[in-house]
């Protein structure tokens, strides 16, 4: 159990919030490649399999890891995302759900075409702020933090998700998926638990 604390502690460090907030009692981390369809695959199963958990039970966190010789386009990606979510985590998610359902489609040179008019479509939403992420590395810096943080913990590939230190590769199935965060809920309630004093 403190082994996986531990390892929760670390995958945490850094990750994009998406949904919930960051005292949530379970936290699920996925480290994704946005041009990966079995990427796209896990991340519209977390879409609607955490539902029914996000009344403050559940968080769910991103962190990215492009497959940069397979996939030209993943890391400019990853990039725009990170960039998005220096302005507000709701910019991040909307980008990444178009991004992954429009994933077939895109291409290197289609990315900012695809994104640049979602992104200027949100309210609030601040392009010269944005632009300044882009072109000053920071985006780049939190990619980096991100694959370092993968290859510390020994990551193979993407998909790769972590809910609170129990690693799970690749895509599990509804069912799987269910059963470990119906399992991590009980055990964080449990673990809440004030002991009587009498």
């Amino acid at each position: 159990m403190r082994e996986r604390e531990t390892r929760n502690k670390q995958v945490l460090a850094g990750a994009k919030l998406v949904t919930g907030t960051k005292e949530s009692g379970v936290s699920v981390i996925v480290y994704s490649d946005f041009q990966c369809p079995h990427c796209a695959r896990l991340w519209g199963m977390l879409q609607k399999e955490l539902v029914p958990f996000l009344d403050g039970r559940v968080a769910l966190f991103h962190r990215s890891f492009p497959i940069e010789n397979v996939h030209p386009w993943a890391r400019s990606a990853s990039v725009l995302t990170n960039c998005a979510h220096t302005q507000h985590k709701e910019f991040f998610a909307g980008l990444a759900d178009l991004l992954y359902s429009e994933q077939a489609k895109l291409t290197a040179s289609s990315l900012s075409e695809v994104s640049h008019p979602y992104l200027q479509g949100q309210l609030g939403f601040d392009e010269t702020a944005f632009s300044a992420c882009v072109s000053s590395g920071m985006g780049d810096r939190d990619l980096a933090a991100d694959i370092e943080s993968a290859l510390r913990i020994e990551i193979k590939g993407a998909p790769t998700m972590f809910i609170n230190g129990f690693g799970i590769d690749g895509v599990p199935s509804p069912e799987q998926l269910r059963t470990v965060l119906r399992e991590a809920v009980a055990a964080s309630a449990d673990s809440r638990q004030i002991p009587s004093s009498h």
